[in-house]
């Protein structure tokens, strides 16, 4: 009941999928990651925690890679759970290192996109991110997913994990 949000891409040979999943610790959700040689699966999660877990933040759900098609590296975009704490959501991105399974040393986190319009309340989640004319787009839901108020948003920017700006 806790495990949702997969999103999977080929790397190094096999299939590498992020999802969400509960730290039995932490009690919060976080995004760990898990590998097949097909698609289909069964998928094995190796790893010894997970991926990102953002603990002051209130966790970290909805896991996408993506491949970006200028530097040929990929990344992982998540939202930071703070709406699980009361607090506005924000959306992240991290560049991957090779193969997938950690993020590349010597990164952090960048903060792309802060919930800031009253019809995005209570989150901004699910983003997905595309390059279109030297310009990235990054689509998200937001309001409440379960009601006639949620809607689907879209914000640019002219890097990839620079700050994104609704229009």
């Amino acid at each position: 009941g806790h495990t949702w949000a997969p999103g999977v891409r080929a790397s190094g040979g096999q299939f590498v999928m992020y999802y969400s999943v509960r730290d039995t610790a932490l009690k919060i959700q976080c995004v760990s990651v898990a590998t097949s040689a097909t698609p289909e699966g069964p998928f094995s999660d190796g790893s010894s925690g997970p991926l990102v877990c953002q603990t002051a933040n209130g966790g970290s759900i909805d896991p996408n890679p993506y491949l970006d098609p200028v530097s040929g590296n990929l990344y992982l975009l998540w939202k930071s759970d703070d709406n699980s704490i009361g607090r506005n959501t924000n959306i992240w991105g991290q560049r991957l290192a090779a193969g997938g399974l950690s993020f590349y040393p010597g990164t952090s986190p960048a903060l792309l996109l802060t919930e800031s319009a009253s019809w995005q309340y209570p989150a901004v989640e699910g983003p997905t991110v595309i390059l279109k004319a030297s310009t990235y787009y990054l689509f998200y839901g937001a309001n409440n997913y379960d009601t006639a108020s949620s809607g689907i948003g879209y914000a640019t920017s002219s890097s990839l994990l620079g700050r994104y700006y609704t229009n």
